[in-house]
């Protein structure tokens, strides 16, 4: 097998559709592969230091080269906008990654050159020029490259993106969110999605203020993670279409609006259901019937995210103490663990990342 040539790389991207999303990722990942400014870059024909990378990068794996191969030339160019990472991928012969179950992110996969065998549970894809594949970490994934793929990787956590199907669902996850596998490229439905990725590719590319402002980088991820949730068949189609045109009863909204007003101190389910003129009791059917959640659920939620939102926008030298009880926050311990069940962070932790 040949060693790595760019130029060769080139020419095998320029055979590629020209659909105008695609045409976008296939420049971006070329521009990539040469190590861009405000990218980390590694280059190795070594398998151990290889295998050791990209499983830091991503997660632990087996990788397997054909026994015909003798040798590498592994080029990968890495960044990251807030917990999405994106990476240029090209391990330049034939190999077999087997990372099992991902665990605690999914990823994304488009390919701008050459092919490659993706297996995630029951679902099988040959990805080529024409569609991507998105892993759930759930299920157990295998895939077999050529030696002249080139795929751009989006890995998204697996915490973040639940979260976001709850906010725009309005409901808990009550089990594993898998997607389809094959997401063809070639449809009008895919754009958006290979449009965000694009947009995003850029600010990593010129821009660098994402990364001081955690708020900025925040709100880059939802706009991703909200794009693909909508673009891609998963086993919450169904509940998220249906979530785009949701009425609640009028006692509902009105409780709901009332929550997220007085949410530093909100008012207890009795003074709820008075407010919106209902008993308790259909106020608590109301809430589990439409919402999944109970009124002290759906409180915490909201306090959850407001505190969130209050840390990533706070002054340097802010204390978290003070932050938590200026949010209507009385036992810092268990919203701690609240706290961290839903960001997988600690308040302080965030914080932190913000001092940084």
């Amino acid at each position: 097998m040949a060693d790595f040539d760019p130029e060769l790389a080139r020419v095998s991207c320029t055979v590629i559709s020209d659909m105008t999303g695609h045409k976008a990722v296939k420049e971006m990942t070329l521009a990539l592969s040469e190590g861009p400014d405000r990218f980390d870059f590694f280059s190795s024909n070594d398998h151990e230091e290889i295998q050791n990378f990209a499983s830091n990068l991503f997660c632990p794996h087996e990788f397997q080269l054909d026994p015909k191969e003798r040798k590498l030339a592994t080029r990968i160019a890495s960044t990251s906008v807030g917990n999405i990472g994106f990476s240029s991928v090209q391990y330049g012969a034939n190999a077999v990654v087997d990372p099992g179950r991902l665990t605690d992110f999914y990823l994304a996969q488009i390919t701008t050159a050459g092919s490659l065998d993706v297996r995630c549970g029951q679902q099988r894809c040959w990805a080529g020029n024409q569609n991507a594949t998105v892993l759930s970490p759930t299920e157990p994934s295998f895939m077999r490259w050529n030696s002249d793929a080139v795929v751009l990787t989006v890995q998204i956590s697996r915490k973040s993106l639940e979260r976001q199907l709850e906010d725009l669902t309005g409901r808990q996850v009550d089990h594993p969110l898998v997607f389809k596998l094959d997401l063809d490229l070639a449809t009008e439905s895919a754009q958006p999605w290979l449009a965000v990725v694009s947009a995003l590719y850029q600010h990593c590319r010129f821009v660098d203020w994402h990364r001081r402002d955690p708020v900025a980088a925040d709100q880059l991820e939802r706009w991703l993670i909200t794009t693909l949730l909508h673009t891609q068949q998963h086993n919450y189609s169904e509940r998220l279409n249906r979530s785009r045109s949701r009425e609640y009863p009028r006692p509902l909204d009105a409780a709901i609006k009332e929550l997220h007003a007085k949410f530093v101190c909100p008012p207890s389910t009795a003074e709820l259901a008075n407010l919106v003129g209902v008993s308790e009791r259909q106020l608590r059917g109301l809430f589990r019937r439409h919402v999944g959640q109970t009124v002290k659920q759906y409180s915490q939620k909201i306090k959850l995210d407001r505190v969130r939102q209050r840390l990533l926008s706070a002054p340097i030298d802010s204390n978290v103490t003070r932050i938590l009880s200026d949010q209507g926050v009385t036992h810092h311990g268990r919203f701690a663990s609240a706290y961290r069940a839903r960001f997988g962070q600690t308040p302080s932790q965030t914080l932190r990342e913000r001092q940084a």
